[in-house]
């Protein structure tokens, strides 16, 4: 398979502060016509449990190992996990100006100038919050690792428009948050929403995705191919959306404060300390309007001639086998829309929660995977 030749842009200094402006005409991104097409299956879980089988089709040839689901990725001798800080970072949008975003970090800034930086995206009803542990992981393998609170999610990067939240603008903040913090090149990892998100910036931002990650969700060519067959499971399971998109659900969300939206989420499987973190940011209103306005601005079916494209982009597709959300037809499905490096890792008996409920087993697949694709 093809492996994608590194064409970064111009290289920018990288600054000893924590918020930069990304400003640089080379690092816009166009707008594609998949924008409004994209959607994935979102929300809940339970806990994840059993070994993890692996199977690649970089060469064409398919193989097979277990990994127990409690193994734990190799840490470098003599590097020690300080615990994220927290950071904020600043673009420019091309039509919205500046926005700022919350995020967690953890590790040396200076990694991101050397190919070092990982951006890891979370989901709904997420923030992220979800990856402090992974992220402390990874800081420990030498990688600066950065998760935003994406657009909508974050105060200061949350336009009203239902219409800002397409999801080539979300990939859009993707790649000028990677050049804010001083990467040319990087990873990006993705759950959920931020599994598509992932996929696009792969996709639109080929030249400078070093490898791209997914957790639970398939391509999203192969997420509307499954949704289209109305008989299939991918329809059934993707039910819900239609409510999401309903205006003011957000409302009815948080009718009772945030104690509602912890209830929602525990409800799913997460545990309440979990919650109460994600709902310090989603237990306001403004903050969940725009996060269901995610889903709002990409509603399935695909229109047509809307297909984001294969990725080229070295990719590591991670999937629970008993996803309520996302189904088996759309993750197998998947290796048809990957013409680079290509990993899928099934965790059997695994639900839709990674981040927070499963960091051992997707640390044992995501560095061997960043490392190969430096």
């Amino acid at each position: 398979m093809s492996v994608i030749d590194p064409c970064p842009p111009r290289r920018t200094n990288v600054e000893n502060r924590q918020t930069r402006r990304a400003t640089s005409p080379e690092h816009n991104v166009p707008t594609t016509g998949f924008a409004r097409a994209v959607t994935v299956a979102m929300f809940a879980g339970a806990m994840l449990a059993g070994a993890v089988a692996c199977a690649s089709n970089s060469t064409g040839a398919a193989s097979a190992t277990i990994v127990p689901p409690t193994s734990k990725p190799s840490i470098a001798p003599g590097r020690s996990l300080p615990g994220p800080s927290t950071i904020t970072i600043s673009i420019d949008d091309p039509a919205l100006g500046r926005l700022t975003f919350d995020a967690i970090a953890a590790g040396d800034p200076a990694g991101a100038s050397n190919g070092k930086l990982v951006l890891l995206l979370h989901g709904f009803p997420e923030t992220g919050a979800g990856y402090r542990e992974m992220a402390d992981s990874l800081a420990a393998e030498g990688y600066y690792a950065v998760a935003p609170n994406q657009r909508g999610y974050s105060p200061k990067a949350r336009p009203a428009e239902t219409s800002a939240y397409t999801v080539d603008k979300l990939a859009g903040d993707v790649l000028r948050m990677a050049t804010a913090l001083g990467a040319d090149k990087f990873h990006v990892v993705g759950h959920d929403w931020g599994g598509a998100v992932s996929w696009a910036t792969a996709v639109i931002g080929a030249p400078r995705v070093s490898s791209a990650t997914s957790l639970s969700t398939p391509h999203p060519d192969a997420m509307a191919d499954a949704y289209a067959n109305p008989n299939g499971e991918q329809a059934k399971m993707s039910g819900y959306m239609s409510v999401f998109r309903q205006p003011g659900y957000e409302k009815q969300l948080l009718a009772d404060g945030p104690d509602g939206y912890v209830r929602f989420i525990t409800a799913g499987g997460m545990p309440e300390a979990t919650a109460r973190e994600y709902a310090k940011v989603l237990g306001d209103e403004s903050a969940m309007k725009a996060a269901l306005d995610w889903y709002r601005a990409n509603p399935l079916p695909l229109p047509p001639g809307s297909a984001l494209g294969p990725s080229t982009v070295p990719s590591l597709f991670v999937w629970g086998a008993t996803d309520r959300f996302l189904g088996r037809t759309a993750a197998e499905a998947t290796a048809a829309h990957v013409s680079g490096s290509y990993r899928f890792v099934e965790v059997p008996g695994g639900d839709h929660w990674p981040p927070e409920k499963h960091t051992p087993a997707v640390l044992a697949a995501l560095i061997p995977h960043l490392a190969t694709h430096p």
